[in-house]
């Protein structure tokens, strides 16, 4: 398969799994960077997106995880500085993978460079949940001895003024929890008066956890595991196995259900969900 044929099964849009162009992208990867760096690029404050784009954009990115690109790093990093609310451009390029897979992807590529993580972190662009997982691979590069806690020592005042000017509350209960982890007790204080002032999300961090500087549980749920990434266990989503296998693996009242209700007109991947959720159809009933 030739480079321009690749790119263009990766921007078509549908709910096919485009398993060759993915084999034939990996045995021409070297030669699909510079493409992809580009539409990174190109895609950096573009008020629309065509849904071609969208879909090269969404395999470009999980294709970097995939191979490991280093080089793609800088590029990666420019384009995800933007919100990341629903129906937001970054949003609706990679949807479920946006909290599922953008942290663990930015990690393998990161290779122990931070300085572009903290910019992200204070950014007036970058969104929370782009937030929350620049957070995660900081947090990743201290367990694997690329960094010392004394980073987060450094940056964490300003992250947390960067993070009240925004109102991103669920990232300050992240950081927060990492900070207690990390035990840097001096920021002690600053956590007790945000969590009176109701600045972390609820149910995020504890005032108890806050004053005791320590979790109730001695289970630590909080460290990720990231370093690898297949692209291929993507086409075992929701979107791409199609309604009936879905409901067999995931359902188990499909089989009761005898005549399932159908829609009169099928929406596209980013319009309205017809069940009146007020999401689009790929973040709902299609998933």
């Amino acid at each position: 398969m030739q480079i321009e044929e690749i790119v263009k099964k990766l921007s078509q849009y549908d709910t096919t799994f485009p398993e060759q162009a993915l084999i034939a992208a990996r045995e021409n990867w070297s030669q699909l960077v510079p493409i992809v760096n580009a539409a990174f690029d190109a895609a950096v404050g573009k008020e629309t997106l065509t849904d071609e784009e969208e879909s090269f954009l969404f395999w470009s990115v999980l294709l970097v995880g995939d191979r490991k690109e280093k080089d793609c790093f800088e590029s990666l990093l420019r384009f995800i500085d933007q919100e990341d609310t629903p129906y937001s451009q970054l949003e609706s390029v990679l949807g479920d993978a946006l909290t599922e897979n953008l942290a663990n992807i930015v990690a393998i590529v990161a290779s122990g460079r931070s300085g572009p993580l903290n910019k992200i972190l204070l950014s007036s662009n970058a969104g929370e949940y782009v937030k929350v997982g620049m957070l995660r691979v900081l947090k990743h590069m201290v367990i694997c001895d690329e960094l010392t806690t004394d980073y987060f020592a450094v940056h964490a005042s300003l992250w947390i003024e960067s993070l009240v000017a925004k109102q991103h509350c669920y990232a300050l209960g992240v950081l927060g929890e990492m900070l207690i982890d990390f035990k840097l007790s001096s920021f002690q204080t600053i956590f007790m008066g945000l969590a009176q002032q109701d600045y972390i999300e609820p149910g995020m961090l504890k005032i108890s956890e806050i004053e005791s500087w320590s979790f109730d549980s001695n289970a630590d749920k909080r460290i990720d595991d990231f370093g690898t990434f297949d692209i291929m266990t993507v086409q075992y989503w929701a979107s791409f196995l199609g309604d009936d296998k879905w409901n067999a693996m995931f359902n188990p009242f499909a089989a009761l259900i005898d005549e399932p209700y159908v829609a009169d007109k099928t929406p596209g991947r980013n319009d309205p969900c017809f069940c009146g959720s007020g999401n689009k159809y790929k973040k709902c009933c299609l998933n």
